[in-house]
C-alpha cells in the first residue's frame, strides 16, 4: 500500500467537506411592523431563501441559477476530491495539484466574499433603496432590520484553504505510512 505524502491535505479536505454542509453566511430579516423574522442562508453553492419571503422585498434577492449552482457544486467536488487524490500522487505531480487546487479554493472563498458584498452593497441599495452591510446590522427606512453574519462554517474553510496550502510547501515531508507489514525477525 502506498504512502500518504500529505495527512495535512486529507485534513483539509475533510474540513472543507464539513463545512459545505452549512451555510457560510446567514442574513436574519426583522420586518417592521410584524416583527416577523426571516433567514436568508448562503451555502458555497446556493442562496437559500424561505418560500413566505415578502414580495416588497423579493426584487433585492439575486437567485443563484440552476446551472450555477451545478457548476459550484462541481468546483467543490473538484477540490475535495483533488485533496485526497493529490496525497498518494508521487510528488511532482502531487505537489502541483495541491498548488493549484488550494489556489483555486482560496480564489473560490474570495469569490464568495465578493459576490456577498455586490448582492449586499449594490443589488439590494437597488432593490430597497438602502446598501446592507456583509457583516453587522443595517436598520431599512421602508420597514425593517436585517442583520448579517459569517458563520463559522465559512471560517472553517477558510482555515481549510489556508491549511490546504500549507500542505503543498509540507509534502512528502510530513508522511504517513500504511504499509503494516512487519519483518519476521523484527522482535528477536
Amino acid at each position: 500500500m502506498r504512502d500518504i505524502k500529505s495527512p495535512l491535505s486529507i485534513v483539509s479536505g475533510i474540513m472543507i467537506l464539513i463545512s459545505v454542509f452549512y451555510p457560510w453566511w446567514t442574513a436574519k430579516v426583522i420586518a417592521d411592523p410584524s416583527g416577523q423574522v426571516y433567514y436568508l442562508h448562503a451555502y458555497p453553492y446556493v442562496l437559500s431563501v424561505p418560500s413566505d419571503f415578502p414580495q416588497a422585498w423579493e426584487k433585492a434577492i439575486i437567485r443563484t441559477p440552476y446551472i450555477a449552482q451545478i457548476g459550484l457544486e462541481i468546483a467543490l467536488i473538484v477540490v475535495i476530491v483533488s485533496s485526497f487524490v493529490a496525497s498518494f500522487l508521487q510528488e511532482k505531480i502531487g505537489k502541483r495539484l495541491l498548488l493549484f487546487t488550494s489556489i483555486f479554493f482560496l480564489l473560490y472563498l474570495a469569490g464568495f466574499y465578493g459576490s456577498l458584498y455586490y448582492a449586499c452593497t449594490i443589488r439590494i441599495a437597488r432593490g430597497i433603496g438602502v446598501a446592507v452591510k456583509v457583516q453587522g446590522t443595517t436598520i431599512i427606512t421602508m420597514g425593517g432590520t436585517i442583520i448579517d453574519k459569517f458563520n463559522p462554517s465559512y471560517y472553517l474553510a477558510i482555515a481549510a484553504g489556508i491549511l490546504y496550502l500549507i500542505s503543498y510547501f509540507v509534502y512528502g515531508k510530513i508522511s504517513l505510512n500504511l504499509n503494516r507489514e512487519t519483518k519476521e525477525n523484527e522482535w528477536e
